[in-house]
């Protein structure tokens, strides 16, 4: 690591480092891989989540110490803080509160989510569809532009 002599070379270095850290992150967040996949793990547990939380693994047995954090790791008030929103939703038996409400939800709405599973899967295809033909969907419609209106309300 260089050490500074003045502060423009300070403020050199940092915005140096400040663009490696912003091209890395963009490199990773930008990946279509990397949100391929994080969406279907997010679709994935969302859905147990909302229907089956029982089949979802345990969390309980899992600490730092096992992650390889040293055992006296402080988290100063932020860490206090969290321990006392876990004891007091354990307290109001938040968790119970919330799998009764998504139960009667889902019982108040269940002629709805076939609909919405059919919505959700035509929308999905339908943009896959839209992407993959863009380029040509687009000449069609200058083309058409040029020609006159009519003819864009016959593509339509």
């Amino acid at each position: 690591v260089r050490q500074p002599q003045s502060l423009a070379e300070a403020k050199q270095i940092f915005t140096e480092e400040k663009g490696k850290v912003a091209s890395s992150l963009s490199a990773i967040a930008g990946s279509r891989w990397l949100l391929a996949i994080l969406a279907t793990f997010a679709i994935a547990f969302g859905t147990h989540l909302g229907y089956a939380p029982q089949r979802l693994p345990q969390v309980g047995g899992l600490s730092l110490t096992q992650a390889g954090l040293p055992p006296n790791l402080d988290f100063g008030g932020v860490g206090e803080q969290a321990q006392a929103a876990r004891e007091a939703a354990e307290r109001e038996n938040v968790r119970g509160q919330m799998e009764t409400r998504l139960a009667e939800e889902a019982a108040a709405n269940a002629n709805l989510i076939p609909a919405l599973n059919a919505i959700c899967a035509g929308a999905a295809a339908d943009q896959h569809d839209h992407h993959d033909q863009a380029p040509a969907r687009d000449a069609r419609l200058g083309a058409a532009a040029a020609s006159g209106p009519e003819t864009l309300t016959k593509l339509a």
